[in-house]
C-alpha cells in the first residue's frame, strides 16, 4: 500500500487498464491520476475518478454495534487494517464509531486501535486491549484476522461469547462448519462480478466509465456475540 514502491514497481509496465484490489486512499489517488482506466474492487474509492463496486457495507456496521449495545456492550473495539484507518477513518469505521456516540460513549484511540501490520503487532494488539480495562466485544475486519484473534484469545483462556462477543465483517466458507455460528456481514459477490466485467468490455470498446456501485449487504446475528458477562 506504499505508493512510491507501486510506482516503481509499475515504472514502464504496459497495461491498457487496471484493476486495483482493496487499496488505500493514497494508493487510489495515484492510480485516478493515471491516464490508463482503473477499476476499484473494495477499496477507498468514495469519490475519485475510478470506477468500482464492492458492498454496501456502513449499515452493516452499523447494525451490528447497535445489536452490540442492545445486548449491554459499551466497550466495543473495531480492529482494521491501516488502510481502513488512515488518513481518515473509512465510511464503515465512520458508522461504528457513530453509533457508539449516538449512545453517549466517549470514543478514541481505544475502540479503532492502531496497529503494526505484521503478525507480531497484531498478537500485540489484542494483548494491549485485554491489559487493563478490556473491551466486552469486537469486531474484526476481515476473516483471516477475525480467526486469529479468535485463536488468540482462546490461548488467553477467554470464552466466545460468555467473556467476549465477536463479530467478522466478511463471510467465510470455513464459516460454515463453526458452532456456535459466526456472526458477520454478508454480502453477494456475483453483482461486484459483473460490474467488473461490465466495465473491462467498456474499456474495450473505449467507452469511459467511472460508474461506481455498491452491493447491499446483511449483518447475520450469530452465535459469536451475546450479553455482557454480569460482575
Amino acid at each position: 500500500m506504499e505508493v512510491r514502491r507501486i510506482a516503481n514497481h509499475l515504472e514502464g509496465a504496459r497495461s491498457d487498464a487496471w484493476v486495483v484490489c482493496g487499496a488505500s486512499r493514497p494508493v487510489l489517488e495515484w492510480f485516478a491520476a493515471r491516464e490508463e482506466p482503473t477499476f476499484a474492487l473494495f477499496g477507498r474509492r468514495e469519490g475519485l475518478a475510478v470506477a468500482g463496486a464492492g458492498p454496501d457495507k456502513p449499515s452493516s456496521y452499523a447494525a451490528a454495534t447497535r445489536r452490540l449495545l442492545e445486548l449491554g456492550h459499551r466497550r466495543i473495539v473495531l480492529i482494521a487494517r491501516t488502510a481502513r484507518r488512515l488518513p481518515t477513518p473509512g465510511l464503515t469505521e465512520q458508522a461504528f464509531l457513530s453509533e457508539l456516540r449516538a449512545v453517549g460513549v466517549h470514543t478514541g484511540p481505544f475502540n479503532l486501535p492502531a496497529w503494526e501490520e505484521s503478525v507480531g503487532g497484531f498478537h500485540q494488539c489484542v494483548d494491549s486491549l485485554f491489559a487493563k480495562t478490556p473491551p466486552t466485544a469486537l469486531v474484526v475486519d476481515e476473516a483471516p484476522l477475525f480467526i486469529a484473534a479468535l485463536q488468540h484469545l482462546n490461548g488467553r483462556g477467554l470464552r466466545v461469547p460468555e467473556d467476549v462477543s465477536m463479530v467478522c465483517t466478511d463471510a467465510d466458507a470455513a464459516f460454515e462448519w463453526c458452532h456456535p455460528s459466526i456472526a458477520h456481514i454478508a454480502w453477494d459477490s456475483a453483482p461486484v462480478v459483473r460490474r467488473a466485467v461490465r466495465w473491462a468490455k467498456h474499456v474495450g470498446l473505449g467507452k469511459r466509465d467511472l460508474t461506481q456501485t455498491l452491493t447491499r449487504s446483511e449483518f447475520i446475528e450469530g452465535g459469536t456475540i451475546g450479553p455482557v458477562k454480569e460482575k
